[in-house]
């Protein structure tokens, strides 16, 4: 089983979760579920049917402090080259 798929194996429960506390700007949610799940910033939203990350959608609704936790997030941090199902990326 390579690396890239145990971590959507073990986030998945919590990716929901996660993309809920992104869309709705919970910021504080964002940072403890990305710290305490160790949730993958660069995974895909499977219910968005372009494959947006969250770093995308925040970028694209201007939520600079969201964009910011994302990018710094550790141990993974966001990918600003990581686009969508059509190629759209958070910088270009």
């Amino acid at each position: 089983m390579n690396a890239s798929f145990r971590s959507i194996m073990s986030n998945s429960s919590w990716l929901p979760k996660f993309f809920s506390a992104v869309y709705s700007n919970q910021i504080s949610a964002v940072k403890l579920l990305l710290k305490r799940h160790k949730i993958d910033p660069n995974i895909p939203d499977d219910k968005n049917a372009s494959g947006r990350t969250a770093l995308l959608f925040a970028c694209q609704h201007q939520r600079l402090a969201l964009a910011e936790v994302l990018l710094t997030s550790k141990p993974i941090p966001a990918d600003v080259n990581k686009g969508d199902n059509n190629d759209r990326r958070p910088v270009w």
